[in-house]
């Protein structure tokens, strides 16, 4: 004799399934990450890029040529900033003895008054004893041969992740209506396949043209910083930009990174604690300016509902992902919450 469960049974029930089955995906997530991470950011490209791919096809481009232009273009810019925003080998390795000695240089005092105050013993041999007892020190210091072992041989991996994101992004770019017919194709019923037609609607519209318009805006405050470090004699001031760029797609916590590695830099670069101040109160003055004005102005304060939901999204994504994890995490969530969105106004 079989036994129907009731209905709170059978909402326990579905409650279990439900929460097993996140389980499960949270650990394929972190499990088959270097197949996923590249995925979605090749996917999210693709939503970016797509609203330009069609103003090209409205004025008459075809939409292959389209596709493979605006995607080369981007290849091409990335390109370009790497080249001269990265210092090459030689520089570094002439330059860090000299840093490592104007390091030792202005933590002198610092390590006076810490003796002075009793802190730490100041008979205790230190690691420039250490050196003098072995040795003198190189004039260069080489980066550990580990670590370009470790580089080449993971050249071949990130190379294959690369190409993998570009293909993806011009695939889904150029098949987007093949796609939206076979998502389509996936409902049965007439109602759930026009809200799921509304659903990628908004995502290719709201949400790329959010995506969009803080990628212009990371750009612009990339450029202002560059400019503006270039201003003051940071070194290399293009790669600060782009890192600044590149840094602001992770909320509260890249302005954050950024802040504190411009202070490290310019303490070692400027003679004295008040010019270091200086590009970092930049910084921030160009962070405020960015969060508080421009881009409310420019995107709307609607788009993600909560400061709170940013930061949580953030911290799961680095936990999940890591670097990658962090600067997905904004963008899948102003997808989550569009879908809830179209549900909510569809009950009403």
């Amino acid at each position: 004799m079989s036994v129907i469960p009731d209905r709170d049974d059978r909402v326990l029930i579905r409650r279990a399934v439900l929460f097993i089955a996140l389980v499960v995906a949270l650990i394929a997530m972190q499990r088959f990450q270097d197949f996923i991470v590249p995925t979605v950011i090749g996917a999210f490209l693709a939503l970016i890029l797509t609203p330009v791919v069609s103003r090209l096809e409205g004025v008459g481009v075809p939409r292959g040529l389209a596709a493979a232009g605006v995607v080369l273009a981007v290849l091409m810019t990335i390109g370009s900033v790497i080249y001269a925003a990265l210092p090459t080998y030689e520089d570094y390795v002439e330059r860090l003895p000299e840093i490592v000695r104007d390091v030792e240089r202005k933590i002198a005092p610092i390590k006076e008054r810490v003796e002075d105050a009793g802190l730490i013993d100041a008979d205790a041999p230190s690691a420039n004893d250490a050196g003098s007892m072995k040795g003198a020190a190189p004039d260069v210091l080489p980066v550990p041969e580990g670590t370009l072992t470790e580089l080449v041989r993971e050249a071949p991996g990130l190379l294959g992740k690369f190409l993998y994101v570009v293909f993806l992004t011009f695939f889904a770019i150029f098949d987007r209506r093949r796609l939206m017919r076979g998502a389509l194709a996936t409902q049965s019923r007439f109602a759930d396949r026009a809200w799921l037609y509304r659903v990628i609607r908004r995502m290719r519209t709201d949400v790329a043209r959010y995506l969009l318009m803080v990628t212009a805006i990371n750009t612009c405050l990339g450029i202002a910083t560059g400019l503006c470090f270039w201003a003051v004699g940071m070194p290399n001031p293009v790669l600060w930009g782009a890192g600044m760029a590149l840094m602001n797609f992770i909320p509260y916590l890249g302005a954050g990174f950024m802040n504190m590695a411009t202070f490290a830099v310019a303490f070692i670069h400027y003679p004295t604690l008040f010019l270091a101040l200086v590009p970092v109160a930049i910084l921030l003055m160009l962070n405020l300016l960015e969060g508080q004005l421009i881009t409310p102005m420019v995107v709307g304060t609607n788009v993600i509902d909560g400061v709170l939901a940013v930061f949580l999204a953030v911290a799961f994504g680095a936990w999940l992902w890591g670097p990658a994890g962090a600067v997905l995490a904004t963008p899948a969530l102003i997808v989550g919450q569009t879908i809830l969105r179209s549900r909510v106004e569809e009950r009403r």
